[in-house]
């Protein structure tokens, strides 16, 4: 027996836990089974809330070292990275991402807290 994933190019065997990708060796077995008629068991799937929650808290840790270098930099006394507007909307920005689950738009991703547009001249 099989499992689906939430990616189409792997599947789990039930048997052993193994993880299947395209291309290994015992997808063969799987795409064998298939055509014997067997079904596999559906993915596991989060809940649109876990899911956004989970996007919420990557984009705080992907973000939040700009604040927290610009806190250095300023403890330091040396010259900020950021310019004060820029530190303010970054917090700004970090406050709506954790107040994001109570707003009346959450969970559709299209509500979603936009993040600034120079953030990403920090490849971030």
């Amino acid at each position: 027996m099989y499992k689906l994933t939430n990616n189409a190019e792997v599947v789990i065997r039930v048997d052993d836990g193994a993880i299947v990708p395209r291309g290994h060796r015992f997808w063969d077995d799987y795409e064998a089974w298939l055509l014997s008629g067997g079904t596999p068991m559906p993915a596991d799937t989060m809940s649109l809330e876990s899911t956004e929650r989970a996007w919420r808290d990557a984009e705080i840790l992907r973000v939040k070292w700009l604040g927290e270098r610009h806190q250095d930099e300023i403890l330091l006394k040396g010259k900020t990275t950021l310019f004060d507007s820029e530190f303010t909307e970054l917090l700004t920005y970090l406050q709506a991402l954790r107040n994001w689950p109570q707003s009346t738009g959450f969970p559709v991703r299209d509500n979603r807290p936009l993040a600034p547009v120079w953030v990403s001249k920090y490849g971030v």
